[in-house]
């Protein structure tokens, strides 16, 4: 019935990606209500793929300092939470 975190995490990629069906989200929401490691794990991996999504629209891949900044910054962020 439960996911272990490690199926929780390569769930949590698989959801990102949009390949994760209603009742694999829906386990993995009960899974992250319980656990933290996994609820950050997800936080992180949303933000990431919103970056990489960002990123997809410019030219040049490489990001500025400051966008690095930035990203460090809120992802370290998310482990405080």
């Amino acid at each position: 019935m439960f996911y272990t975190c490690k199926e929780a995490s390569e769930l949590s990629i698989k959801k990102e990606e949009g390949r994760a069906s209603l009742g694999q989200r829906l386990r993995l929401w009960v899974h992250i209500q319980m656990c933290a490691f996994c609820k950050t794990f997800a936080l992180q991996n949303q933000k990431l793929t919103s970056y990489v999504d960002e990123l997809k629209g410019k030219r040049e891949v490489n990001a500025s300092k400051e966008a690095k900044n930035r990203w460090r910054s809120e992802l370290s962020s998310t482990q405080k939470d």
